[in-house]
């Protein structure tokens, strides 16, 4: 069956199941029932993943499978994640609307909370989280704010050298040549400054989620299974023993359950 593929700008609304498919919304994506890959796999090839989606805000479901799903804000989900790799700016939410909230198997990665009634399966099924990459988002932001000061650097320089070709053109013939320069430079000038718009943004919106990664943390309200890779800020723990309802934190460089 031919993937199915869907792109808008606002938000995408569907009833049913969404199988097999390639969704991309500039908002949200809000599913009634459940999203899953192919439900009739090819039997002599292990299952995978055909169903991807990308949104701006927020996506909501029943339940997902075998799905690769992004979220530029939070991703809510009733039931369970299973199989899957999903990711997610701000939180993760599994229980949502008081269902089961089973993460089980798969990866699952946001900024800021995940929280979860249970994460892993009693089989031992390795099943990866991890909230607020701190120190990623600092490298990132690192690279941003050098860029900022040499984009800045060149901006001024530029403006320096139309002052001096401004500064020429008072007299009264002035030629093609320097006429051209200054429409180069001028082009130049306009362009820097709508990079520099651009970078303000992206360190602004960088340096929020540096803060929100701060109080990164995992909310389990029943149960969180071993073989459970857990990271927070770029501290890692695998759980080798059953734990029941917890908070996990980074604290000191190490992972706490408390």
């Amino acid at each position: 069956m031919s993937q199915l593929k869907i792109e808008v700008t606002g938000d995408i609304h569907v009833k049913g199941t969404v199988e097999n498919a390639n969704l991309k919304s500039g908002n949200n994506i809000i599913v009634g029932s459940g999203i899953i890959s192919e439900s009739i796999p090819n039997v002599n090839e292990p299952p995978k993943i055909t169903t991807i989606l990308e949104a701006g805000n927020d996506i909501q479901a029943m339940f997902i499978n075998l799905t690769e799903a992004w979220a530029g804000n939070d991703i809510l989900i009733q039931k369970y994640v299973m199989h899957s790799n999903i990711r997610a700016k701000h939180d993760i939410l599994v229980g949502d609307k008081g269902g089961k909230g089973a993460i089980i198997c798969g990866n699952a990665e946001c900024g800021h909370v995940l929280k979860a009634n249970i994460i892993g399966s009693d089989a031992y099924l390795k099943t990866i989280i991890s909230c607020g990459p701190r120190e990623a988002l600092r490298e990132e932001k690192r690279a941003v704010d050098k860029s900022l000061k040499q984009r800045s650097s060149e901006h001024v320089q530029l403006l320096n050298i139309l002052e001096k070709v401004e500064a020429r053109s008072d007299t009264e013939k002035v030629g093609s040549v320097l006429l051209h320069k200054k429409i180069k430079i001028t082009a130049a000038i306009n362009a820097l400054v709508e990079r520099l718009e651009k970078l303000n943004l992206i360190e602004e919106e960088l340096t929020l989620r540096i803060t929100m990664a701060s109080g990164a943390h995992v909310e389990v309200e029943k149960t969180i299974f071993p073989k459970t890779l857990v990271s927070i800020n770029d501290s890692s723990q695998l759980v080798t023993i059953e734990k029941r309802k917890c908070k996990i934190i980074c604290r000191d460089g190490g992972i706490n359950f408390e």
